[in-house]
This record gives C-alpha cells, sequence and structure tokens, in this order.
C-alpha cells in the first residue's frame, strides 16, 4: 500500500484524530504544523508509523497520547532534515519535541503510554522549550514510555532526550543512546546544559532495566541528572556517557532515602569532578552498584561536594573499582570538604580507605566490613563486569540488606540472593542448587515436611523429627552417614537423602519392672548414674538420650555391647538439680525412665 500523505495545517483536533485514524499500521504521518492535544483528547498512532517532521514543529499535549508499537513495528518519529540540530541555540534542524503542559486541572486517571517508539532528531532550543530534547513532561501527567529508543536529540538547558518535572513517570527498558544536552554560555552556571539524556527536576519517576550509553553534557551528569527528586532508579547500565562534571550520573540538591539498586556505572568520564557519579547537596541509598573504568580529574569513580547541605550518601554492597584520575593515576572516590560524610558498609573498594582522596579526615563519614580485593570480573560477552566463581564479592553484602530494599533481581534478572548472603556489585553469581529429599519411616513426622527441596549451594537446614504416641525417634540416615541428634542441623553442599526413622516405644515397663527399677540407679542420684545393660538390651549398640523437664536434649551417650552385659558408669555431675528423663534407644525397642538430681 502507497504511504498516505496526510498535511497537517492549523487544523482543529477533530480533523486531526480522524486523519490518523484513517492511516494504515505502516504509513507516514506528514507533519507541516505544530499539534495540540487538547484537555480530554487522545491522540492515538498505531503501530509501524513513521511521524514525519517537515520542520520545526512540535507536539503539544494537555489531554493524552496512545503511541503502542511492536517490536517489529516501532513507530517512528523523525526529521530527516537535520541541518544545524547540534546548534542548540537556535530554532533549526529537526523538530521540536513531544510537550506535556502544565494547566491548573490535569486528570491524572488517563495514562499516556509510548512502547516500542524510536525518538530521533528532536530539539528544546533557547528559543523555545529549552529542556527535553524529544519529550518535556510537566506537571501530573500518568506518563509511562517503555520499550523506546531516544537518539540523536538535543536541549539547550535541562534533558538531551527527556525531561521529568513533578510527575511519577514509568520509564523502563528504553535505550538513551547519544543524546546532547549542550550549550556555549561560559561563565554562567545557571545556564549549564545538564543530563545528556535524562533530567529529573522534582520527581519521584521509576525508571529500570534502561540502557544509558554515549549520551554527553557540557554542564552535569552525561546521562542522568537528579535534581531536588527521589526517584526510584534500578537495574539499568549507565556506560560512555561524558560531561563536564559526573560523567555517569549527578545528584543535585537531592535529599531522599529511595533505594537506588542494581545500577552498572561504567567507562563514563568528565572532565572535572566524579567520573562515574557526582552528587552537590544530596543523599541517597546506593546499593549493589558497580563502578568501574570511569575516568576525571577528581573523583574517578564518585565526587562528593557540600555547599549548603550535607553531601551523604550511603553506600552498600558495591564495587568501586578501577577508576582513575588524570593522568591516569588510581582514584575511586574524592570527597572535596571535610563536611561531606558518605558512608561505605561492604563494599569492594581497590586501594581501601587510601582509595578515597580528599576530605578523608572527616569523623562522620563511615567505612565498615570493607574489602580490597580484585573483583574478577568475567571480562568477556555481553555483561563483562558479572562475577566469576571465587570472587571475594560473592556472598560478602551487608547482612540486613533485606530491610535496605535492594531489588529482588539482580541486572541479568536473576534473583537478587542466591548464596549464603547477598552479593557486591550489580551482578549476583548465581551459586549452584541442590536437591534435599526429606521422608519418613515409621510412625511420625518432620519438620519442614516430607518433600523434596531445592536449594542454594551452603544453606543450613534444621529439621526436627516428632514421633507419634507409642513411637520414639530413632535416628537419622542421609546421604552421608547416620545421626542421633534431634533437631538435625546441615549445611547443604551436595544432593541429599535425609530419612527420620521412628520405632514403636515396644518395652513395656510393667512386664519389666523388677528389672527397670535396677536399670539406672542410684535414683535419685547426685553426681553418678549407673545403667545396667542386661538381656533386654544385648543389641550392638545402645544409645542413651538424656533430656530435663522441658524435653531440650542434654546428652547423647552411644555404647557398643557387642550383646555383652555390662554397667556403665554416666558422670552427670555437671547437671543442676531437677527432672530428667533418661531414654534407652536399642534395636528391639525404647523404654524411657524418669530420673532425679538431689544436691
Amino acid at each position: 500500500m502507497k504511504p498516505a500523505d496526510v498535511i497537517f495545517g492549523i487544523l482543529m483536533m477533530t480533523v486531526i484524530l480522524t486523519s490518523l485514524a484513517a492511516q494504515g499500521a505502516t504509513d507516514t504521518l506528514h507533519v507541516h504544523d505544530n499539534i495540540y492535544i487538547n484537555s480530554g483528547e487522545v491522540l492515538t498512532i498505531d503501530a509501524g508509523t513513521t511521524v514525519y517532521f517537515h520542520g520545526y514543529y512540535h507536539i503539544i499535549v494537555e489531554g493524552s497520547v496512545q503511541a503502542q508499537g511492536t517490536e517489529s513495528e516501532p513507530i517512528l518519529f523523525t526529521r530527516s532534515d537535520t541541518l544545524g540540530l547540534h546548534q542548540t541555540d537556535i530554532a533549526e534542524g529537526g523538530w521540536n519535541g513531544i510537550r506535556f503542559t502544565n494547566q491548573a486541572e490535569i486528570d491524572t486517571t488517563v495514562v499516556s503510554v509510548f512502547e516500542h517508539c524510536i525518538f530521533e532528531h528532536s530539539k528544546a532550543s533557547l528559543t523555545d522549550f529549552k529542556n527535553g530534547g524529544a519529550i518535556s513532561i510537566i506537571g501530573l501527567h500518568n506518563v509511562v514510555i517503555r520499550n523506546s529508543v531516544f537518539r540523536n536529540n538535543y536541549c539547550y538547558r535541562k534533558g538531551g532526550a527527556l525531561y521529568l518535572e513533578g510527575n511519577h513517570a514509568l520509564l523502563e527498558y528504553n535505550h538513551f543512546y547519544n543524546n546532547t544536552a549542550y550549550n556555549e554560555i561560559e561563565d554562567n552556571p545557571a545556564e549549564d546544559a545538564d543530563g545528556g539524556a535524562l533530567f529529573l527536576h522534582a520527581s519521584m519517576a521509576e525508571v529500570a532495566w534502561s540502557v544509558f550509553s554515549c549520551n554527553t553534557a557540557s554542564g552535569i551528569g552525561g546521562a542522568v541528572v537528579v535534581e531536588e527528586s527521589a526517584p526510584l532508579i534500578y537495574n539499568n547500565r549507565i556506560e560512555n556517557n561524558f560531561a563536564a562534571m559526573g560523567g555517569g550520573i549527578s545528584f543535585r540538591r537531592s535529599q531522599f532515602s529511595t533505594p537506588l539498586s542494581n545500577n552498572l556505572i561504567v567507562n563514563n568520564s568528565s572532565i572535572y569532578f566524579g567520573g562515574g557519579m557526582f552528587f552537590l547537596d544530596s543523599r541517597a541509598l546506593i546499593l549493589n552498584h558497580t563502578i568501574a573504568d570511569n575516568y576525571s580529574a577528581y573523583g574517578g569513580g564518585v565526587f562528593l561536594i557540600t555547599f549548603n547541605v550535607l553531601s551523604d550518601p550511603t553506600f552498600y554492597n558495591s564495587i568501586i573499582r578501577s577508576n582513575a584520575v588524570y593522568p591516569d593515576t588510581v582514584n575511586q572516590v574524592f570527597i572535596w570538604d571535610s563536611i561531606s560524610a558518605p558512608g561505605f558498609i561492604n563494599c569492594n573498594i581497590e586501594g581501601g580507605i587510601d582509595g578515597i582522596d580528599g576530605g578523608v579526615d572527616n569523623e562522620n563519614m563511615i567505612y565498615k566490613d570493607n574489602i580490597d580485593e580484585d573483583a574478577m570480573f568475567v571480562n568477556e560477552g555481553e555483561h563483562p563486569y558479572a562475577l566469576s566463581p571465587g570472587s571475594s564479592s560473592i556472598d560478602s553484602g551487608f547482612e540486613n540488606t533485606d530491610d535496605l530494599g535492594v531489588y529482588i533481581f539482580d541486572l541479568l534478572g536473576n534473583d537478587r540472593i542466591s548464596g549464603l548472603k547477598i552479593d557486591m556489585g550489580a551482578y549476583e553469581f548465581q551459586d549452584p542448587h541442590y536437591t534435599v529429599f526429606l521422608s519418613v519411616e515409621g510412625n511420625g513426622y518432620v519438620l519442614p515436611g516430607e518433600d523434596e527441596y531445592f536449594v542454594p549451594e551452603g544453606t543450613e537446614m534444621v529439621f526436627e523429627a516428632i514421633p507419634e504416641a507409642e513411637w520414639s525417634f530413632y535416628r537419622w540416615e542421609t546421604s552421608f552417614g547416620n545421626f542421633d541428634e534431634n533437631p538435625l542441623y546441615i549445611e547443604v553442599w551436595d544432593d541429599i537423602e535425609i530419612k527420620a526413622v521412628f520405632q514403636p516405644a515396644t518395652f513395656a515397663e510393667t512386664i519389666y519392672s523388677n528389672y527397670l527399677q535396677s536399670f539406672v540407679y542410684p535414683n535419685p542420684f547426685k553426681n553418678q548414674l549407673f545403667v545396667n545393660i542386661g538381656d533386654h538390651f544385648l543389641d550392638d549398640e545402645i544409645i542413651l538420650k538424656l533430656y530435663n523437664s522441658a524435653g531440650a536434649l542434654q546428652q547423647t551417650i552411644r555404647f557398643e555391647t557387642h550383646h555383652s552385659k555390662a554397667i556403665h558408669d554416666l558422670d552427670l555431675s555437671d547437671l543442676d538439680v531437677g527432672i530428667y528423663f533418661l531414654q534407652l534407644i536399642g534395636e528391639k525397642g525404647t523404654a524411657t525412665f524418669k530420673i532425679i538430681k538431689e544436691k
């Protein structure tokens, strides 16, 4: 089918919607003027559509947009004429983006969705919107952007691709590539161009499972800037971005405790401060980050500075290694002043505390349970910063990380905790798992119940055997031997079969009453108790279990009888005064006796 040629002039919204609805899924929509989506109106764009702008035009949204492409039929927003696109001080080259505007009443129940969309060659210039090269969302608009690509977009001030202000937008599974925040204003920080890909202002956006690569800012934040915001940022790859300060991600005047989890921040660079991360008057909870191979003049990995409000981010379970400063000097963290007070807990920091330069004499800085050992990255494949077997960063994280709110999956989508404890870094090494098959022989039951359990290597499991009436626990039979103790504690390092064996309590005290009176003596006793092994117990092995009055096991004693009569002397001087129960266990049956220790 030949693509339709729909020319947009200054049209009423109803005409625009009719024109869009008339197009097939593979059509091109030719835009020749600005478009306005009024409050209560919906702009719907079909999968496979190319929205082609013939000039520096924009789409103003007060209502909502439904642009839902598919993986095989994405929606493309573009312009082929890019002459002057990089000149952010002029309104020429490319197109002028999609603009969600703030107004007195915004219907937050309406969701705008962009899915499988491509935004390219758009610009916000000095003479118009300044912020958000491809999209700017200002106000409480409810917007979801997923599985989309932002590439080769520009802005004059904030957010080379996307600018969010005062909303809770959801951004997931997106790729921000080669976007730029740039202007040539000098000696005026208020006019710096910040956030090469994404700028968050007064926002609680959720940013997840996205890739930020090769974005640039002439100010701070080569990829992302978080300003006066409390976003939820997790499972992102921030790599190969560049800025004057904060080559990867920058935090400015943001004081929040929302956890940031499992982000990979690598191979970013900046001219002055913070190759990977930059903190100005900011607080954040940084969990399980890998910050490596970043480069700057100060703070190859992380830079902190306090002007008015304390900069005190806390890093847990993070790997901060292989970062450098000019000229090729190893440096992980630089603290500009003696006031900033970061925390590093259960991290792997190259150089240890010596890898932290600047205001390291600050008494408020927390440095606890960190290591300085080769992280043993795999250094190959699509995820070269995953951990190799034997890495010291495996099972070395903070004991109570669950309480901090780390995201439940790592950067590869695997369970965040695989082994005995959480690992350091954005990737969780997947420890081997083994099968534990738990069964019962005889009349009784076990905790946990009879079943087949699939557990990580090294997991400690507790098994308790509970006999039914007139039955007693005899022993545990396992793949690696038999055990008498109950409960049984086992660390799982292989596939295991565990069986709780119960036997009838058939030894009738009434029948052997005369014998039983002489089985244990004296009773009461002081320190020594004699056990008479006679005809009725002549087995190869006899087990004695001593319980206190609350039923807690105190001792287990084995006798190799070899079918011979004998009297055994038990030293029970360590027991407290009180009532105890002595249980005899043999192949022929069991018997339990109440004994009393006196002073």
